[in-house]
């Protein structure tokens, strides 16, 4: 019977120290009061949870006066599996695991439980997961919807096109700002319009003043780091 639940561990990408040689043997002989047993145990409980979405798993021992809460998690999480084998179900919880041939069979069905889960998963995938697309909004998009909303206009249809929308935000602004106070818009610096040479050099003069303000930014943290410092060195 060890060895079948060897094989089924390995079956099951199992990796744990179990595997070694003997130490399946020595972990039975403890059972609820080892902790090799109880971290099994409690593998194969995780496993199960996140596969049949259950609420329950167990945790393992960290030393044999822990035996008796693993006990009650184990009739827990037995209980919330559906477990039908009277011998792990029934009769006082300390008793349940008394005897070698009963750790045996929790393991076995344990095992049997996970390679069914999985075996399902497989065959039914979770397609809420699988069938979920996430689409990436460009802030340009994010400004557009922003100003949609703000016009109070409905949902465009996904065909049109972006000459059509701006035809028809147009002369809705052009409304807005006809009734709207003066004192709402104030007038536009500059209405003349630019050339291509003229946008490159403004284009330049932004990326100056946003380099010269990065340093300026930059300067300042490193001040503050430094008074920081000084303080901290005084009152040491």
């Amino acid at each position: 019977m060890e060895n079948d639940i060897l094989d089924g561990l390995e079956d099951i990408g199992y990796t744990g120290p179990l595997l070694e040689e003997g130490l399946l043997e020595k972990a039975l002989d403890g059972g609820p009061k080892s902790v090799e047993y109880t971290g099994l145990v409690e593998w194969l409980s995780k496993e199960l949870k996140i596969l049949c979405k259950l609420d329950e798993h167990v945790n393992a021992v960290t030393s044999a006066e822990d035996s008796s809460s693993f006990l009650l998690e184990l009739s827990s999480f037995l209980k919330e599996l559906g477990c039908a084998y009277s011998s792990l179900m029934e009769g006082h919880v300390s008793e349940r695991l008394h005897t070698r041939e009963n750790r045996i069979l929790l393991l076995n069905f344990l095992l049997t439980e996970l390679e069914a889960a999985r075996m399902i998963n497989v065959n039914k995938p979770d397609l809420s997961k699988t069938m979920e697309v996430q689409l990436n909004e460009s802030s340009t998009a994010n400004d557009l919807k922003t100003m949609l909303i703000a016009l109070r206009f409905p949902k465009p249809p996904a065909n049109i096109t972006s000459s059509l929308l701006f035809g028809k935000v147009e002369p809705k602004v052009k409304e807005i700002l006809d009734n709207a106070s003066p004192r709402l818009v104030g007038k536009p610096l500059f209405v003349g319009v630019l050339s291509g040479k003229q946008w490159h050099q403004l284009s330049e003069i932004q990326n100056e003043l946003q380099e010269e303000y990065r340093m300026r930014r930059e300067m300042l943290i490193k001040r503050l780091d430094v008074t920081i410092q000084s303080f901290q060195a005084s009152t040491d």
